[in-house]
């Protein structure tokens, strides 16, 4: 009797046993993988898109696989691609295809402000990354990438510089840090905005009755002079939409400007997202096989106790 008991209970320690060693791949099986990144096109004369979302995945998230994300759950964005003999590129955004200008201009991206090099379905993003697909000619008319410098901002000095990358006889790439000249900058004063024109310095000088004490947004463009379908080719990559310069109260304190791209997500809250809210890549399996194997654990255990309890006379 005594062993017949015994192999019961260990009958029942060995099934929990298994059973605990199978909940875990059943409980996140279902586990749904996403990360954040934000997305920004720059179309031709506007901004189409600016957003950081949440993205669901499995294996590798490409820079297509994101683009068509933000395609399907945006009613602003239709984005179309088609392919070569180098693989898939960006065709159109919005209607606005490539070639429109009869040169090599079309659609262009850059992961983190830096061009990956590679296709779309070759570049892969990880958490926290930027996209940034944008139309323009780098190869032939030439495009910018200002980079801010408002440490004079208090006495009302913006200068605009671009590290432009240009290619030996041997196709070797020469970067060198060039002014953006005769670009259109727009300051923005509380509910009204004024432009100016950058000098041969990529400067421009704010007056004083425009540099109230607080957050004032700032932008740039330029654009080639011929005209196609009502449309100029951009010749400079407009800065994020949010970015800002602070004005402090102290006119004779530097500041400098806010041109952190991630600072224009949405809240976590509003971020799109197919897996739901909660706290991010949690597991989506069911929870209550997971619980019910701890609870035969337990049962199990309390089993082994009360044999060795009643083998000593305790009970």
């Amino acid at each position: 009797m005594r062993n017949k008991t015994v192999k019961k209970i260990f009958t029942i320690i060995a099934c929990i046993a298994m059973l605990v060693s199978i909940v875990p791949s059943i409980v996140f099986a279902d586990t749904a993988t996403e990360i954040k990144v934000t997305i920004r096109v720059e179309g031709i004369s506007s901004s189409f898109y600016d957003q950081t979302i949440k993205i669901p995945y499995s294996g590798t998230l490409t820079v297509k696989d994101a683009l068509t994300f933000a395609d399907t759950n945006s009613e602003s964005l239709s984005v179309s691609f088609e392919e070569s003999t180098y693989g898939a590129y960006i065709a159109g955004v919005n209607g606005e295809t490539a070639g429109l200008f009869g040169g090599y201009d079309g659609w262009l991206y850059l992961v983190n402000n830096t061009d990956p090099g590679v296709g779309i379905t070759q570049s892969n993003l990880v958490e926290g990354d930027t996209l940034v697909v944008y139309y323009g000619d780098p190869f032939g008319k030439g495009m910018q990438n200002p980079i801010l410098d408002s440490s004079k901002s208090s006495q009302g000095i913006l200068k605009f510089t671009s590290k432009d990358t240009t290619y030996d006889e041997n196709w070797n790439p020469i970067v060198t840090e060039n002014p953006v000249k005769g670009a259109t900058v727009t300051w923005y004063n509380g509910e009204t905005s004024v432009t100016f024109t950058t000098n041969d310095n990529g400067e421009v000088t704010i007056p004083t009755d425009k540099l109230n004490a607080g957050t004032h947004k700032v932008n740039i463009e330029k654009y080639d002079t011929e005209v196609v379908s009502g449309k100029y080719l951009p010749l400079v990559l407009r800065l994020p939409s949010e970015t800002t310069v602070e004005i402090a109260a102290t006119s004779s304190e530097d500041v400098t400007s806010s041109t952190n791209e991630s600072s224009n997500s949405t809240s976590d809250d509003s971020a799109i997202s197919q897996t739901g809210t909660g706290s991010e890549n949690a597991p989506t399996g069911d929870s209550s096989l997971l619980l019910f194997a701890i609870l035969l654990l337990i049962s199990g255990s309390g089993l082994v106790i009360a044999y060795k309890r009643k083998e000593k006379g305790t009970i």
